[in-house]
């Protein structure tokens, strides 16, 4: 269900091409890296004209709000960094615990 092609459907709910995002590139660790600004341009809506324009900062902001509170993703997770809620995925993690992002976050 989450490929790549979910990711850049305009079509598809921005929350859900977050999740199919993070599913995309999920680490181990739980973990799914975005170079700065990567992310956002990738996810593309259809603006006021009708013409596709990437999200904005705070939309893509308030889209992983949103799924922090379902508690999907662990709160934390940034346009550069999106972390799985350890409940939220099988990776064969055994204590719940994910180990902190090795990453440095700059697009928050």
């Amino acid at each position: 269900m989450f490929d790549e092609t979910t990711v850049d459907n305009p079509r598809v709910v921005l929350d859900v091409r977050i999740l199919a995002a993070a599913r995309a590139r999920i680490d181990p660790t739980g973990h799914a890296h975005w170079r700065p600004g990567e992310l956002r341009n990738r996810l593309v809506v259809f603006g006021s004209t009708g013409d596709l324009t990437p999200v904005t900062r705070e939309n893509l902001n308030a889209a992983i709000r949103r799924l922090t509170a379902a508690k999907i993703l662990l709160r934390g997770s940034s346009g550069q960094c999106l972390v799985y809620d350890p409940w939220a995925v099988q990776t064969g993690m055994r204590n719940g615990v994910w180990p902190p992002c090795p990453r440095k976050r700059e697009d928050r």
